[in-house]
């Protein structure tokens, strides 16, 4: 993994945000947080932010991880992104990542789940970029 980046949570639930922040922050890497709730905001710092890899819930306030996957098509290099959930429905996998997410994250969110699901976005990421 890249010595520093940039990662962006997006969830409009205050526990899942904090929980997967708290394993960001634990994780024993150089990781540049950043946490919103919405869509907007997510563009507002995807706008001014070099974002490596977003974290997103399947579901916001103002859209979903799908408005996430649209606003990252116009970012360069576009990150990956892992959508968060609390469904154990196979169908909202399958659709996440035939939308273009890396992969998905099901809720309680474990630490090496996590790291594990972070290291694989941003080897490829960085595949990609070669």
């Amino acid at each position: 993994m890249v010595n520093s980046c940039d990662v962006l949570v997006i969830s409009s639930d205050l526990e899942s945000r904090r929980t997967l922040t708290s394993i960001l922050d634990h994780l024993g890497r150089d990781l540049n947080v950043f946490s919103c709730s919405r869509v907007a905001q997510a563009a507002g710092v995807l706008s001014r932010q070099n974002v490596r890899l977003i974290l997103c819930q399947d579901r916001l306030a103002d859209g979903s991880f799908r408005d996430v996957l649209k606003t990252t098509r116009k970012t360069a290099p576009r990150p990956p992104v892992v959508v968060t959930t609390q469904t154990e429905n196979w169908d909202d996998y399958l659709e996440a990542v035939r939308l273009g997410a890396f992969d998905v994250i099901r809720y309680p969110y474990y630490p090496t789940d996590v790291e594990w699901t972070i290291h694989l976005a941003m080897r490829d990421s960085a595949t990609l970029a070669r």
